[in-house]
């Protein structure tokens, strides 16, 4: 075999000198950008798993902030229909104020009132008093409608009325009201309520 000519010698050299320049851009060019990129995807990718878990996250706690409220207004709503008092001692009290202002209002008067031992309803506790009134007709009358105007929770447990002829207070009322404790435990405070013509809660 011949020697080789300046020429193929040339090609050689090129050759080789385009391999090492090829070499050199991908250890030092492509290589490390393209490992740069790998992991600028891999990021990315993180990142976007990270996002969609969060907005889960922010759905669900969205979600759960909404049966909050829900629960806290039909919790208010359940407590508006208690008087206020976390005790039977506390309601009684309560109920004693808002009823005594009616009474006091038509001159009814009282000859005796008992605050009860508390008792049960469905395992609530159950604040109970008893009055011995003398009073007329209408009187009697407009307390009751009072007693019906008030908070769900409270009602007439038992009633019994003598008659007396050609009395000015004809009527001998004796009464027992009970009013259910909140399972809230409000917080007792003075009450004013009146009762208009019409029988209304005024207050």
């Amino acid at each position: 075999m011949g020697i080789p000519s300046k020429r193929r010698r040339r090609w050689c050299l090129a050759g080789v000198c385009a391999v090492l320049m090829f070499a050199l851009w991908w250890r030092y060019g492509y290589g490390p950008k393209e490992a740069a990129l790998e992991q600028v995807r891999t990021e990315a990718e993180r990142l976007s798993l990270q996002e969609r878990l969060l907005e889960k996250k922010i759905q669900k706690l969205s979600e759960l902030q909404k049966e909050k409220e829900a629960l806290r207004a039909q919790a208010a709503d359940l407590s508006d229909r208690f008087l206020s008092g976390a005790t039977a001692e506390e309601v009684n009290g309560s109920l004693r104020s808002m009823v005594q202002q009616v009474l006091d209002r038509r001159d009814v008067r009282v000859t005796r009132y008992n605050e009860l031992p508390a008792g049960k309803w469905r395992e609530q506790s159950l604040a109970l008093q008893e009055y011995s009134l003398e009073m007329g007709m209408d009187e009697l009358a407009e307390l009751l409608r009072f007693v019906e105007s008030m908070a769900e929770s409270v009602r007439v447990e038992t009633l019994r009325v003598h008659y007396r002829p050609r009395s000015e207070d004809p009527l001998i009322v004796t009464m027992r009201l009970g009013a259910l404790v909140s399972p809230f435990g409000k917080e007792a405070h003075s009450t004013e309520a009146t009762v208009g013509d019409d029988g209304k809660n005024d207050s």
